[in-house]
């Protein structure tokens, strides 16, 4: 998948209330972003703005959050499979972080991660994020839908690439 690739596929995310969708790696780094706010994020320059409640947000301080976040609920998740059952062992069965949807005051955020949706889930990881309004408050399903088809679609773009020829 090539680079200039990556904000179109990102925009069949956006509508009906998510106007933001994000492409970036576990450790936060942006790898592309598409909005349909005033002024669509500039990858090439490093003062990309966004104005979200009337606060300037920068996408790439964003995707470090966001990578931030979802790496705490993954090393949460991987410590709460220790406790898992009867059949305890100490080598705890992987349960990768496929959806996580954070209600907020001002908006919805959805994280799909695009190795949970992958024949290959050990590859290494990207998220697709969506910033939604609060007009999806009320029915988070779509924002789930949109950003687990496109983690989908992207993960199987990246593992081609990853295979050895």
């Amino acid at each position: 998948m090539r680079s200039r690739h990556i904000p179109p596929v990102l925009s069949r995310v956006t509508g009906d209330g998510i106007h933001t969708a994000l492409l970036l790696t576990a450790d936060g780094d942006l790898l592309g972003a598409y909005t349909t706010k005033s002024s669509p994020p500039d990858l090439s320059d490093e003062a990309q703005v966004t104005k979200e409640a009337g606060n300037d947000l920068d996408v790439a301080s964003i995707s470090a959050l966001v990578a931030e976040v979802t790496g705490d609920y993954k090393r949460a998740g991987h410590e709460l499979s220790f406790l898992r059952g009867p059949q305890r062992t100490s080598q705890p069965t992987a349960y990768p972080l496929k959806c996580l949807l954070l209600e907020m005051e001002f908006g919805m955020l959805g994280i799909a991660s695009t190795a949970a949706f992958t024949s290959s889930p050990s590859r290494a990881d990207c998220y697709v994020a969506a910033i939604a309004d609060s007009s999806l408050h009320d029915c988070p399903g779509l924002l789930k839908a949109r950003i687990s088809a496109c983690a989908g679609h992207i993960g199987e773009a990246l593992l081609q690439l990853a295979e050895p020829p």
